[in-house]
C-alpha cells in the first residue's frame, strides 16, 4: 500500500517492487501461453506461422439423415510423435477444427448413440484437410427378429 508519509527512497523502492512484480507476472503469463520447448516441427499455436501448420477440418454428420452431430468427440493422433490434439467444434454445423503439425494423423471420432470412426489423413504445411465423416446411428438399430 502506498503511504504518502514515506520518504522518496521508500517510494522509489516501492515502485521498483511493483515493476518487478509486473515483469514477473508478464513472464509467467507467457509461459502459460506457449510451451517451454516448442519447436516449429512439433507445435502449431500462437507462435507458429500459418506456413508451418496444416488445418484439419472434420465435419461429422448422421449417415442416414445428414444432420450435423454437434456433441461428437474428435481427437487427432499422430502415431510418429505420439501427440494427441482435441479438435473443438468450430460451429453448430458439426465441423471440428484444429491446426496441426504436418504429417500423418489418425482422426478418432465418437458420439453418443453413434458408431465410432477412425479416418487417416496426411497433412501438409499450410494445407486445409477437409474431412467428411458420416456416423451410423446405433440408437435406431434393432436386431432382426429371431425366426421360429
Amino acid at each position: 500500500m502506498l503511504n504518502i508519509t514515506q520518504t522518496p527512497k521508500q517510494l522509489t523502492n516501492h515502485g521498483f517492487r511493483l515493476i518487478a512484480l509486473a515483469s514477473l507476472f508478464v513472464a509467467l503469463a507467457g509461459l502459460l501461453v506457449s510451451p517451454i520447448s516448442a519447436s516449429a516441427d512439433t507445435f502449431c499455436g500462437p507462435q507458429a506461422t500459418v506456413y508451418q501448420c496444416g488445418t484439419a477440418e472434420v465435419t461429422v454428420f448422421d449417415s442416414q439423415s445428414g444432420t450435423p452431430i454437434v456433441d461428437a468427440k474428435v481427437v487427432a493422433y499422430n502415431p510418429a510423435s505420439g501427440q494427441s490434439v482435441v479438435l473443438y467444434a468450430a460451429s453448430d454445423n458439426g465441423m471440428y477444427a484444429a491446426q496441426l503439425p504436418p504429417g500423418e494423423w489418425k482422426i478418432y471420432i465418437s458420439a453418443p448413440g453413434y458408431s465410432d470412426a477412425v479416418v487417416p489423413i496426411m497433412l501438409e504445411p499450410a494445407e486445409i484437410e477437409d474431412v467428411k465423416v458420416p456416423l451410423a446411428n446405433t440408437r435406431d438399430f434393432a436386431p432382426a427378429a429371431a425366426s421360429e
